[in-house]
């Protein structure tokens, strides 16, 4: 979904909530998005990085972009590799 607002919608960027909203409506949401998110801010190399964060609580909002590497693995898992 990540992939999908930002290479094909064009969004340079993505917040969580809207990702997981999408996710459900499509029978895929996640209990914990932040955490998925985390994880794979966690590989190496990087397969996503926060950009923005609003609010100082641990539910502010947050902004994240997939990057180089996380587009080419999401195209990997797309070509079935």
């Amino acid at each position: 979904m990540a992939y999908w607002f930002q290479e094909i919608v064009g969004d340079s960027e993505f917040e969580s909530a809207k990702l997981n909203r999408e996710l459900k409506h499509m029978g895929h949401g996640l209990s914990n998005v932040t955490k998925a998110l985390n994880s794979l801010i966690g590989k190496k190399p990087s397969l996503a990085i926060q950009t923005k964060k609003s609010g100082s609580s641990k539910q502010a909002r947050k902004k994240y972009k997939l990057t180089h590497a996380g587009v080419q693995k999401v195209q990997e898992m797309l070509q079935g590799a």
